[in-house]
């Protein structure tokens, strides 16, 4: 038995006695509960941070869930892919910070009559501040 930590309760999971698409299947379930939970509750701290943006406080909501993030040695935040391209790499047990990613355009499966028949879906970007990753050290290669 597996536990598996969500932000619901610990629910454990016999994976040697499933057949694998079930596994595949109970384990896309769980991830998609998980990703669920962390797009309304980074959708709660959004609203708020909504009503700064019309005030002018911020020019974007990731700006200021960037800002509400930072604690003063946290100033640089970029993705794994972006950390990684400067030449570094993250340090272990590190947690993303949530933002809001590029907007895409998704097709609805059946628009009714008077509606659009595209929405627009935010995914989930994850970014890690400065405090959380170290400069790659070069391997020295033998000859």
């Amino acid at each position: 038995m597996i536990p598996i930590q969500t932000d619901m309760p610990i629910i454990f999971f016999n994976w040697a006695s499933q057949k694998p698409k079930k596994v595949r299947r109970a384990a896309a379930i769980i991830m998609n509960e998980a990703i669920k939970a962390k797009r309304v509750a980074l959708a709660a701290i959004s609203r708020s941070i909504k009503l700064l943006v019309k005030e002018g406080a911020y020019d974007s909501v990731n700006e200021g869930l960037i800002d509400q993030y930072s604690d003063g040695e946290d100033l640089d935040f970029n993705t794994f892919k972006q950390w990684k391209e400067k030449g570094f790499s993250i340090k272990k047990g590190s947690k993303a910070f949530l933002v809001w990613g590029k907007p895409r355009k998704a097709a609805v499966p059946e628009p009714k009559d008077g509606e659009d028949d595209e929405f627009k879906f935010w995914p989930l970007c994850y970014l890690f501040s400065n405090k959380q990753v170290e400069k790659k050290e070069e391997k020295e290669v033998a000859l």
